[in-house]
């Protein structure tokens, strides 16, 4: 068992933050705590562009990602933006690009856990919970606060 295990936080996967809002009211509904975390994806475009992505596809993709924000602020009783900036407040962690590209800028022993953990099992870390847990479990140096903060309001504190 993890420490977030031991701490009674469970980390749900629900496929997106379009499925945040039902997700969170049914275990809310059923007295289950919940504390929502989704990417605002503010840097997407650059990613699209770098991936070689046509303009029509980025658009595409801006309105898709433009939507569901706006959709998960409303439910939260936040400002709708079309990328929110980085919060955490009572009931929803945001951040305003993606987590990694948090991580990346705010701890960067986390990048090089990763690359660690990427070379000595010759995989592509992207998007893999497994190898991220481990890479996080051996980074050092400081753990940036607000995971701190969003961890605690996850706790209920």
């Amino acid at each position: 068992m993890g420490s977030l295990e031991a701490a009674g936080v469970s980390i749900v996967p629900v496929g997106g933050k379009t499925r945040i809002p039902l997700a969170h009211a049914i275990l809310t509904s059923l007295g289950i705590p919940a504390y929502a975390l989704f990417d605002a994806d503010g840097g997407f475009e650059a990613r699209a562009k770098a991936n070689g992505k046509t303009q029509d596809k980025i658009d595409g993709e801006r309105q898709s990602h433009v939507a569901a924000n706006r959709t998960a602020l409303k439910y939260f009783s936040r400002i709708e933006e079309d990328f929110p900036s980085d919060i955490v407040a009572e009931n929803v962690a945001i951040f305003a690009d993606h987590l990694e590209a948090f991580l990346e800028a705010s701890w960067p022993e986390w990048i090089t856990a990763c690359n660690s953990v990427a070379a000595a099992a010759g995989i592509n870390l992207a998007k893999n919970q497994l190898a991220y847990r481990t890479a996080t479990l051996m980074a050092t140096g400081t753990v940036p606060e607000i995971l701190s903060r969003i961890l605690a309001k996850a706790e209920g504190k």
